[in-house]
């Protein structure tokens, strides 16, 4: 017990590397006196301690470690003459879970073979605590996802039939929860159409409803659904998105605690809103806004309804989606408004209002002059920000603001338009954010010598043909696009 203790306050050390090499020391340690004939062996208790910590070490070869360490404890456990080492399947699920945070590929072939491992350990010796749980089968599920090879989905559901089917004959270990289902939810939305979706979600309410209150769809899974019919490019999207926001308020009516829409979910119908034809498009998305800001003064001690950056922008994007001719004045005062409720505005902000101007119809020099001066302002606040930078997208918008909207009339004018492209080009690419959009927009709006003459002095020296009209990113220096995201 006294090695336990010390083992487990290493195990707490927050530099994980060190404690992993001290609690191996200890371990050798502690089987060289258990050798010489003293009272001390590593037990199972022992080695959790150390799997647990080695998983979250961050070592190299990570999975070839702690598959030695499950060797190890395998070795004792049946061939050892002490009777005292048991073992179970958390030591297995801690590798399973290092296996599904891994960055390389092929996590779920791995994952696989622990489970099959602990499977057939557990017939060999006849333990039954060592046959797979819902905590290794929802690892599973999670590697096959960040996988994404052919027939995942298939096989998720597959996963997850076994799981309710193993259930249902006794097996209450493998009982789905609601991680099992949220991770199958994910899967279905990257692959499937979103009535599956939400006919996944809908089971869940179901089962809920009989008694399993433990797998009641959160908001979460909400969110999911309604993001899934956005990233649809349906027609109706906007329309179901707003549907699904609904019927998370009945869900909540009919006894589901865990359904309560947040800032995200507001956020998600505005988005879709931006992207539909919807004729009243604004007044949607600006009740949306209304009832959200309500609901936050109403609750202001939870921060579910706490205005974002993704909202206001998505209300940003509704009005540069929008045929309003006030477009760029009205995303600008969206801007000032989420200023204004404490939210600091992100690159997105001030690259959606730069698309506003871009998609303003200049009926006059007035207007051009107007939308110039809020273009010209945006940029500059940019760049007084000390959190933010121009991007790759700001500057490729500024290229299509200074083409629509400066007055080529007359030799002042077109110096003028050719003076302000160059100087836009030159600092995107000193800023290192010159990536394939903000070339091909250069290649766009510049008369051709003047495009001929900015990307010439980055191919002169890269093999690229000066003359040829269309430039690949990798032709240029890489210094050019050194910080693109």
């Amino acid at each position: 017990e006294h090695f336990i203790s010390v083992l487990r306050a290493h195990g707490q050390r927050k530099n994980k590397k060190a404690a992993c090499a001290r609690i191996e020391e200890l371990l050798v340690e502690m089987e060289k006196l258990r050798d010489a004939g003293f009272p001390v062996k590593p037990t199972f208790k022992c080695f959790v301690i150390y799997l647990n910590a080695l998983t979250k070490s961050g070592v190299d070869d990570v999975e070839t470690k702690s598959n030695a360490v499950l060797s190890r404890m395998e070795d004792l456990y049946v061939n050892s003459k002490d009777s005292g080492f048991t073992m179970n399947n958390y030591g297995y699920n801690l590798v399973i879970d290092a296996i599904t945070r891994s960055r390389k590929r092929g996590k779920a072939e791995r994952a696989e073979a622990i489970i099959q491992r602990m499977s057939d350990l557990s017939t060999k010796t006849g333990n039954k605590s060592l046959l797979p749980d819902k905590v290794s089968y929802t690892c599973l599920l999670k590697a096959i996802l960040k996988d994404r090879t052919t027939g995942f989905v298939t096989k998720c559901e597959s996963i997850l039939k076994k799981m309710e089917d193993e259930y249902s004959n006794g097996n209450v270990k493998v009982k789905p929860d609601l991680k099992t289902y949220g991770t199958v939810l994910n899967v279905l939305a990257n692959e499937r159409c979103p009535e599956e979706c939400e006919a996944f979600v809908d089971k869940m309410e179901r089962l809920a409803l009989a008694g399993d209150h433990e797998v009641f769809p959160n908001i979460i899974c909400y969110n999911i659904v309604m993001s899934s019919y956005d990233k649809s490019k349906r027609n109706d999207a906007a329309q179901q998105t707003v549907r699904i926001l609904q019927k998370i308020h009945d869900a909540r009516s009919a006894g589901n605690r865990k359904a309560e829409a947040n800032t995200a979910s507001y956020a998600i119908c505005i988005n879709a809103l931006a992207r539909s034809n919807n004729r009243d498009k604004v007044e949607k998305a600006e009740a949306l806004l209304q009832t959200l800001l309500e609901l936050d003064e109403k609750n202001s001690r939870d921060n579910r309804y706490s205005p974002s950056q993704h909202i206001f922008n998505a209300l940003m994007l509704v009005y540069a989606e929008s045929k309003r001719p006030d477009k760029a004045e009205m995303a600008l005062s969206v801007l000032r408004r989420m200023e204004n409720a404490g939210v600091q505005p992100d690159n997105v902000s001030y690259n959606t209002l730069l698309k506003a101007c871009v998609k303003t119809n200049v009926m006059d020099d007035q207007v051009r002059k107007r939308i110039l001066d809020i273009s010209r302002d945006a940029f500059e606040e940019m760049q007084q920000k000390n959190y933010l930078q121009p991007d790759s997208f700001t500057y490729g918008n500024l290229l299509w603001v200074c083409n629509k909207l400066i007055d080529e009339d007359g030799e002042e004018g077109g110096e003028q338009k050719r003076a302000t492209i160059r100087s836009l080009f030159q600092n995107c690419c000193s800023s290192g954010q010159a990536n394939s959009y903000v070339i091909g927009t250069l290649e766009k709006v510049a008369p051709y010598d003047l495009y001929l003459e900015l990307i010439s002095v980055g191919v002169g020296s890269g093999g690229a043909s000066a003359d040829k009209k269309f430039v690949d990113v990798k032709d240029l220096p890489a210094e050019w696009s050194r910080n693109v995201k």
